[in-house]
């Protein structure tokens, strides 16, 4: 019995001897081929390449027990084996693990590997130097994951006086490396101007060996806490969130900010600045160019193009910011906000400007060091200040002849009493405007309602102020229950909404609109038209009778007939170019017409689009606008002289002349019993 049982156990044992046996062997051999010459010439020979570089490398050292690691450092590559150019890629110290049986057989598994001190400096394109390396034989290698520490991503510029971008990596961590493959990573960046703290995610590669800057890449970022209060002048705490990615000589990068206490130092005010933006960053002279940039400050839009560059004197360092800035139909009052001290600004209105932004490197504040170079004009301009308002209202008075400082409601009273004594049966009392509610003018106009008895009331608003207008017109409306409203600068639906909520709110009936805030733009309000205006529907009604108010009988039926003989000619034209200047803004005609007003709302039209077509037939010979068949080539060249155009703007203007007068032509073809009907029956 006893020797039956230790049959078993003896059979175990010498499968385990065995066991241990064949280990010690496969370590053995192992140890001999991960030897540090062995294995250092592997990783040598795959480092060139991998990356098409002379690889430098001072210490390396290999330990296999319990699992194959690898310590080193002073590792440098370079790109093409190029020495008058930087390493294109550096590493200080570096490890790596991996399982012992990671190494022998293809491909390579590295389980992790930690980098210290990793440079990556990719050169210009005309300096990455032979782009046929040898082949040679291929390992391939996958690594789990790859951690770096104070890293840094340098692009080289082309002029050898510029610095370089330098994009600081703190801490990196990458997954599932491979060099013929993309690879997914999470980094934390620090940012130097201003200073903050980027994270980011996303993917990079697979590398780009014969051109290192052509490596993609792309990613999400969350900038926090960036602190404005390192440029001398503004404050403020700055976050964003965005999107980079490209290729790394150039990078595209958009996103959006937001800066809830942006601040100028010489106003005070804390301000709400909100940006969109998209920009690119330009490895190749280390510029970072912006295209369009969108800021909202208050009710204030302000755009800007342009970039963050190196100053043309060499000896300047940092980088000047220029700019092409744009504000339509801002507010002054948000701008003035941002630099004067006064809790009120001294001045509301609507500004319109373009201009030059110039902010030149250096360490002085940037009020000091900003330059602007452009036109603005402001348009509704109140004083804010009753005691300035009432300086200025006196000043007008004596230019005006008359020095004596009347009250409103004593001049409501001569006016009635004027208007009586010479039988003049209608009076319009203007009484004076505010933007805001001023309590004042309230109590004004109050008495003047009381003194004269008016039988219309009729409250006039700026549709641009939007809600404000709404919220005024309630006002007005309490205190002195008005019995219609006047609406300027309505232009077609884009403030249709300000027609809808005022009617809403006060129950009183819109009465007259205007495009603007001139007679000649007056027009009574028609509920229907409008709301075929926001329905893109036209408004052929309104048209029609602008056409009538312009052209007579007799005009219409002269007219005709050089149609029907086709006879029309550019005297014709400039007279009608005349005639449609006189019906109004060109672009609210042309919204009038169905189908047109939404394609052409965001298109801006200016009026002065008919100067160069006037100044053409203006440089031709009354003979020449009567006969325009009879223009030739040199005639138009010295058309073109006269009106300072090109000669080809002078023939594209012929061809579409001409063009019109075919369709014209065809017209005279068409069913309508041999008739054009302009106005004749």
């Amino acid at each position: 019995m006893t020797a039956t049982r230790s049959r078993p156990a003896s059979r175990t044992l010498l499968i385990v001897i065995s066991l241990i046996v064949i280990a010690v062997v496969a370590l053995i051999v192992t140890g001999i081929h991960l030897s540090n010459p062995y294995l250092r010439r592997r990783v040598v020979e795959m480092l060139g390449q991998k990356f098409h570089a002379e690889v430098e490398l001072k210490d390396f050292h290999v330990f296999l027990f319990p699992g194959v690691r690898i310590e080193g450092s002073g590792l440098a590559l370079r790109h093409g084996g190029r020495t008058d150019i930087p390493p294109l890629i550096s590493i200080q110290e570096f490890s790596a693990q991996a399982g012992i049986l990671g190494l022998p057989w293809k491909p390579w598994k590295v389980d992790q590997v930690k980098l210290k001190g990793l440079v990556i400096q990719i050169p210009p394109k005309d300096d990455r130097g032979n782009q046929n390396w040898p082949k040679a034989r291929n390992i391939p290698v996958s690594i789990g994951e790859i951690v770096s520490d104070d890293a840094e991503l340098r692009l080289l510029p082309k002029s050898a006086d510029k610095d370089p971008h330098i994009f600081a990596i703190h801490h990196l961590v990458m997954h599932s490396v491979g060099l013929d493959r993309p690879a997914s990573f999470t980094a934390q960046l620090t940012n130097a101007v201003p200073p903050g703290e980027i994270d980011t995610k996303g993917t990079f590669g697979p590398w780009s060996p014969d051109d290192p800057g052509q490596t993609p890449l792309a990613a999400e970022y969350t900038f926090d806490k960036a602190d404005l209060g390192y440029f001398k002048g503004i404050s403020g705490i700055l976050s964003s969130k965005g999107k980079f990615g490209g290729v790394l000589e150039k990078i595209e990068v958009e996103g959006k900010t937001s800066t809830p206490d942006f601040t100028v130092s010489i106003g005070g005010h804390p301000l709400d600045l909100e940006t969109d933006f998209s920009a690119t960053v330009d490895g190749t002279n280390g510029d970072t160019l912006l295209h369009p940039v969108t800021a909202r400050l208050l009710n204030t839009v302000i755009v800007a193009q342009g970039g963050v560059v190196k100053p043309q004197d060499k000896d300047k360092k940092g980088k000047e910011i220029t700019l092409d800035v744009t504000v339509d139909k801002g507010r002054i009052e948000d701008l003035l906000r941002l630099a004067v001290k006064a809790e009120r600004p001294p001045l509301t209105g609507a500004i319109n400007f373009k201009t030059k932004f110039d902010l030149p490197s250096g360490a002085g504040d940037v009020s000091d060091r900003l330059n602007l170079n452009g036109r603005f004009d402001v348009e509704q301009a109140q004083f804010t200040s009753p005691e300035v308002t009432a300086k200025i209202e006196t000043l007008s008075r004596k230019a005006q002849g008359q020095p004596e400082n009347k009250d409103a409601v004593s001049i409501a009273r001569n006016a009635i009493r004027e208007a009586k004594s010479n039988n003049k049966n209608v009076v319009i009392i203007d009484t004076a405007g505010r933007l805001a509610i001023d309590e004042v003018m309230m109590n004004e106009v109050a008495e003047i309602k009381k003194a004269v008895n008016p039988q219309e009331i009729l409250f006039v608003v700026d549709a641009m102020t939007g809600q404000d207008a709404v919220n005024t017109a309630k006002a007005f409306n309490d205190r002195l229950d008005f019995t219609g409203v006047v609406l300027t600068k309505l232009d077609g639906d884009t403030r249709g909404g300000a027609a809808l909520s005022i009617k809403y709110v006060v129950q009183k009936p819109i009465k007259f609109v205007s495009s603007g805030e001139k007679l000649d733009t007056l027009d009574v309000f028609y509920p229907e038209r409008m709301a075929q205006r926001i329905l893109g529907m036209g408004d052929i009604t309104t048209l029609v009778e602008k056409a009538q108010e312009q052209y007579d009988e007799e005009q219409a039926r002269k007219l005709e007939k050089k149609i029907r003989k086709n006879q029309f000619d550019f005297q014709d034209f400039l007279d009608q170019l005349q005639q449609i200047k006189k019906m109004g803004n060109l672009k609210d005609l042309m919204a009038m017409i169905p189908g047109v007003g939404k394609a052409v709302k965001d298109i801006d039209i200016s009026d002065d689009a008919f100067k160069g077509v006037e100044a053409i037939i203006k440089s031709m010979t009354p003979f020449e606008r009567a006969n325009p068949d009879t223009i030739d080539g040199s005639r138009k060249k010295r058309i073109a002289s006269g009106c300072g155009k090109d000669i080809s703007e002078v023939n594209q203007f012929m061809k579409q002349f001409e063009q019109m007068r075919q369709m014209m032509k065809s017209m005279n073809k068409m069913p309508m019993g041999g008739k054009l009907g302009f106005g004749r029956n």
